[in-house]
């Protein structure tokens, strides 16, 4: 398999940094018939997806979401406790209805991010799938906020409570201050290194020096200090910080084969 990835890619699979492997007795096996009989995807007749389970249960906002759905209707769980925690995290947002429509609306915008960020390891990825990543990962705190309070859902507070490297040359930076667990990103490219601070330092004004804080954030101390820390890691060189809300700093990104325009 890694000969083939090897062959094909033309890269050296750095980006590989662990393999997981994949249990088939966690699941219930059911063949192409039974499935076609079933009608989870699609119908019998038609072979269309509607008046299929899948279109059904489908209410999905984001291309991920509707990945794990398919998965989820193609490859029932057999374990028990595992079928009830799914279960309590169902329950958990049935209860909660404002909040999980407050969750709906922060996913409407959030794009492809696997796709994303396999583009942007592989080095294809053009001005427009960087915007569409920077608006991704700044729906990621409010998405936070609504989740930690909630009981029934899986609980990974670490992993956006600090940094954490995605894969090697992209790594998510915690920048609390402006809003509650704001992330920004570096992404490393050969001796360039380029860093998007989000609503931290989302212009060259508020970069300064000194270094300006909007009227109104959420913890002026910690702002402060994400944005001296931006600052720190833009010291070192090859480093450039790409301003959130600066239109003509990322048409001057390279390898743009088409034009950003404001809005």
């Amino acid at each position: 398999l890694l000969q083939y990835l090897l062959e094909t890619q033309k890269n050296d699979l750095s980006n590989l940094t662990h393999i997981t492997p994949y249990a088939s007795g966690k699941y219930m096996m059911l063949d192409s018939s039974t499935r076609r009989n079933l009608e989870l995807c699609e119908t019998l007749r038609e072979k269309q997806k509607r008046g299929s389970l899948l279109w059904v249960l489908d209410k999905t906002k984001t291309a991920m979401g509707a990945r794990t759905l398919r998965k989820y209707v193609e490859q029932p769980l057999i374990d028990k406790k595992e079928i009830e925690k799914r279960l309590d995290a169902v329950q958990e947002l049935k209860d909660q209805a404002i909040s999980r429509e407050e969750l709906r609306e922060y996913l409407s915008p959030v794009y492809d991010l696997e796709r994303l960020i396999m583009k942007i390891t592989y080095g294809s990825a053009n001005p427009r799938d960087l915007t569409a990543f920077r608006t991704s990962l700044e729906m990621l705190p409010p998405i936070r906020y609504i989740l930690q309070d909630m009981r029934g859902l899986p609980k990974n507070r670490t992993a956006l409570s600090q940094d954490r490297q995605l894969f090697p040359g992209i790594r998510l930076l915690w920048l609390p201050g402006h809003t509650p667990g704001l992330l920004g990103m570096e992404i490393t490219v050969g001796e360039k290194v380029l860093l998007f601070p989000s609503d931290a330092v989302y212009t060259a004004a508020n970069y300064g020096p000194p270094p300006v804080s909007p009227r109104s954030p959420y913890d002026r101390s910690l702002l402060l200090q994400s944005m001296e820390r931006i600052r720190h890691l833009a010291a070192r060189p090859g480093a450039q910080v790409i301003f959130s809300h600066d239109i003509d700093l990322w048409r001057q990104l390279p390898h743009a084969p088409i034009p950003l325009s404001a809005g």
